[in-house]
């Protein structure tokens, strides 16, 4: 049985994918998925429930193609921070459909490591990196 919290990363989950007839997105996906990465029961390889699909006309589970679809837009959005101007570039990210409570954890280290950065040339306070991302995200939620 899932838990609440697998429940919310399965939310995420769906925001990374449209909603396609081939894609399954019943309850007993979501327990396939949660019995996948919390006991790692089963396979959910998507090259392999592709080929299945493609033999069998069996769904493939959806929860697992927005996992690998999230998992390589975390690490594009990583990469691009790390080029100058990277604030404007998480605003944009903020504004999309993503909850705070998730990116905030995914920016997690990535706000710390440039906190540090900042206080070690003496910027800090109003000019560290944390408090100018919640400077942002009120900025944004006041316009919503």
């Amino acid at each position: 049985m899932s838990t609440r919290a697998f429940k919310d990363m399965a939310k995420i989950y769906k925001l990374f994918v449209e909603e396609q007839e081939h894609l399954d997105f019943s309850d007993e996906a979501l327990e396939q998925m949660f019995e996948f990465e919390s006991k790692g029961k089963g396979s959910l390889s998507i090259d392999t429930q592709h080929l299945n699909y493609l033999k069998t006309g069996d769904k493939i589970n959806g929860y697992s193609v927005g996992r690998n679809v999230l998992d390589i837009t975390v690490a594009m959005w990583l990469d691009s921070l790390t080029e100058p101007g990277w604030l404007p570039k998480m605003e944009e990210i903020y504004r999309g459909k993503f909850p705070y409570w998730w990116l905030d954890s995914v920016f997690k280290n990535f706000v710390k490591q440039k906190d540090n950065e900042y206080k070690e040339l003496g910027l800090w306070g109003e000019l560290s990196p944390s408090y100018n991302i919640d400077k942002m995200k009120k900025r944004i939620t006041k316009e919503d």
